[in-house]
């Protein structure tokens, strides 16, 4: 049978289980400036120019675009390699 870990060998070995109440209140505070901002941006992508303006402007603008439409960037090329397939 393996030895009890201590208190610091455990908090160590499972940090992903750790909850620290004021670094998730941050990491949810930042998000949701961030979800602000994005939101902010949406007025224009209304027409494809809107789109096209939006993309060429922000370099993030495909993963802000994928995150507002709650689509993983691994899905989306996986609809991208499938619709190349089919031309």
């Amino acid at each position: 049978m393996p030895a009890k870990l201590t208190y610091k060998e455990f908090i160590k070995s499972f940090t992903p289980f750790y909850i620290d109440r004021e670094f998730d209140k941050q990491v949810i505070m930042e998000i949701n400036n961030e979800v602000s901002a994005y939101q902010g941006l949406l007025k224009n992508l209304i027409t494809k120019e809107g789109i096209e303006e939006f993309i060429l402007k922000y370099e993030d603008s495909l993963k802000i675009i994928l995150s507002l439409i709650d689509l993983s960037g691994e899905k989306f090329k996986r609809i991208i390699t499938s619709l190349r397939i089919k031309i």
